[in-house]
Order: structure tokens, then sequence, then C-alpha cells
């Protein structure tokens, strides 16, 4: 298969050339970027044959003529309200496949919009394929199944602990992470109660159990999966995307939301504060101290999970989902390790027919896993689907 990599400068395109440059399934690769010699660099550090291309998304022809010779595009731009419709309506046209890991849930139902245009162009796209939306989806696909009926679905990912303080705090650089986050929790977010799109209170806190790990406090956020695993299980009475947070950090977190919608600071100057950069000028104010340090509530709490709460032999249940390993790396290798599988598998011919596709909607979680655990190895590599997914149930019942 001839891929085509947009946006191959960033974080998550550098690394998605990593993952994908040495495929089976790739028999040609093309690296491009708006800025060329940034594309070339990318190139000159990979393992294997590829080539550079100098490419604007936003250039109709010139994105015809490169769609031209591939047939299927990543597209790792951003961000995805401005460049993932772009580059979809591209790929529809060139009659091209189409991967990406657009994690914002607005552009992501102006992407399942375009589901008939896809499917009368053949272009099977899949969006959001990445780790949170991604791994999450499916992890949630797995924890859905463990139960006889469900109610309420949510995905998490906890930053009470070292991965926090990489995104926010101390340990962080100022990039486009900061931003995303802030919008996901200002103004009002989405989530899914039976089968309809509501707009809600970020930040309002939910009680969960955690099977074998008791009781924790979560807190909503806008994320794709609370809309599209609602769209998905439309009997579903609350599919929610949640966040583990330390109680110092939500309440500095909070104070710092509220100022975002008083319209005392935009999401650029909201993000220069939780990474932990004071803004320029007088009188702006401090650095948010925010430590993510990670507490004694939430520290045995997985990175990303997902968990399903209903009912299984007539009685309450829940059913909780994780990863036992994960790739090496950050955010952006892992969520490069979820498209370079999805990549594989449509090579394959593992992902049916066309259309605009989500996670839950288009992949086995078997098989995607099945794939996936050739990339985890953190803590320790592991061999099979049932060492990789750590499935908790209220009675102790595991299975996939």
């Amino acid at each position: 298969m001839r891929v085509l990599i947009a946006g191959a400068a960033g974080r998550l395109g550098r690394a998605v050339a990593r993952r994908v440059c040495g495929l089976s399934s790739v028999s040609h690769l093309v690296v491009s970027d708006l800025d060329a010699d940034a594309a070339r660099a990318v190139v000159d550090d990979l393992d294997s044959p590829a080539s550079a291309r100098a490419l604007d998304v936003l250039d109709h022809p010139a994105m015809q003529s490169a769609l031209a010779e591939v047939d299927l595009v990543i597209n790792a731009t951003g961000p995805y309200f401005r460049f993932g419709l772009a580059v979809l309506n591209e790929a529809i046209e060139a009659g091209v496949h189409y991967l990406d890991a657009c994690d914002d849930p607005e552009p992501t139902l102006g992407l399942l919009v375009r589901n008939k245009q896809a499917r009368d162009a053949g272009t099977l796209a899949l969006i959001g394929m990445g780790v949170s939306p991604g791994l999450t989806n499916l992890l949630a696909v797995v924890a859905h199944a463990q139960l006889d009926s469900v109610e309420q679905l949510h995905t998490a990912s906890n930053l009470a602990g070292a991965r926090g303080r990489v995104l926010f705090g101390p340990e962080a650089s100022l990039s486009a992470r900061q931003e995303h986050w802030i919008t996901q929790l200002s103004g009002e977010v989405s989530a899914y109660r039976h089968g309809r799109r509501e707009l809600l209170e970020p930040l309002e806190a939910i009680e969960l159990t955690y099977p074998g790990q008791g009781r924790h406090t979560l807190f909503r956020c806008g994320h794709p999966e609370a809309v599209t695993l609602g769209r998905h299980f439309p009997a579903l009475a609350d599919a929610s995307n949640l966040m583990a947070l330390a109680p110092r950090d939500y309440h500095g977190l909070k104070k710092l939301i509220a100022r975002v919608d008083a319209g005392n600071l935009d999401a650029a100057q909201a993000a220069r504060l939780l990474a932990g950069q004071p803004l320029p000028g007088p009188g702006t104010g401090a650095a948010l101290k925010l430590l993510f340090r990670r507490d004694g509530q939430h520290h045995a709490l997985p990175d990303w999970f997902a968990v399903a709460l209903g009912k299984r032999k007539g009685r309450a249940a829940t059913a909780a989902v994780s990863l036992h390993a994960l790739p090496a790396g950050d955010t952006a290798d892992m969520a490069a390790a979820s498209l370079a599988v999805a990549l594989d598998m449509v090579a394959a011919g593992e992902v049916a027919g066309s259309g605009v596709h989500v996670p839950e909607s288009a992949l086995s979680p078997e098989a995607f896993f099945g794939r996936y655990l050739a990339y985890c190895e953190v803590p320790a590599a592991v061999e099979r689907v049932e060492q990789l997914l750590d499935i908790r149930t209220d009675d102790g019942i595991q299975g996939i």
C-alpha cells in the first residue's frame, strides 16, 4: 500500500513516520509537510526508504496531485478543527483511504457527517485512531461486552501522576496539548444520554467504583469518546469522558477554567499558565502551580481505562478494562502505534467497507489488540491478548 503522511514534521507526524516506515504493508511512504526542509529531515531520520514532499493541505490542486500517487493518507496535521475536514474532503475526492487521530469532539462530528460521501467514493475513513480516542474506545467496547446490559459507559485518563506532570505542571513544555485541554474543559462539553447529545458542565464530579481498587472521584471533560460511544450504543443512559485529578490540582484547574469562561483569559493564555509559564507583561499573573502529584486516591488507577456500569445475571455490576502494557515513549508514540495497527488492518482487508468510522464501529478489539501487543513493551512485553488486557468485574469473571 502506498501511504502519504500529511503534517509529518509535527510530534505525531514524526512518530507515525517512524512507526509505519518499516511495515510490510507499506510499499512506498511519502512524508509531506508544509515545510519541505522539515519533511526531508524526517525522511533522513527513518530506517527505511521514503520520499519527502512539500505539501500544503489547503492547496486543492497540490493535494489532488499528491493523493493521485497513493492509496491512503494519514492526517497528522493539527489542529483538527482547522485541517481535519479539509484533508478528509481531499481524500474523498481522490478516492483514497484516510486515517487520523482527531481528539476534538466538534471536528469528529463534522467528519462523521461525510459518511455518505465517503461511502459513495469508496473511501474508508477511520478517525480518532490514537490513544484517547482510539485505545479508549476499544477498551470501552470490551468493558461493554462483559455485562448483559449497560447503563453507563465511561472512558477515562489518569492525570493524577507522572503523565499529568508531563502534560501540565513542572515537567511540561508548552505545546498544543495544553490548549487542547483548556478547550475541552471550558464552556460546555458533550455527552450522550439515551441516544441524544447533551451539553453539560465540564469538571463535574463523577463517583465510580473500579473493581478491586475501590471508589474514586473523577471529573467530566470534553472528548470524542463521549459523543461517539453514545451514538454506537444508543441505549446508554450516559456516555462520558472523565479524568482523574488530585484534589489540589482539580481546584487549581477549576479556577483557571473560570477565568477562561469569564473572558479574562483566552485559551492560549490559559495554556501557558497550565504549562507552568507566566504570561508576558505586568499584572498578568504568575504561572499556575499545578503539581499533578500522584496522590493516594488515584495512584493505582491505569493511565487510560474504560468502565461499564449495568447488570450481569440480573444483578448490578461493574466492568473495568485497561492495558497491562503500553508502547514506549510519549502519547504521540502511542498514538502512532495505534495508527500503524489500523493501517495494517486496512491493508489486510480486516476493516471492511467504506464510509467514515470511529474505532468502535469498524474494528474488532480482539483483532486490534492482537496486533497492538507487538508494540507494547512498558513495563514488559506481552505475547497474548489475554496478557495485555486487564479486565476486572465485580464477580472476578474475565473474558473478551
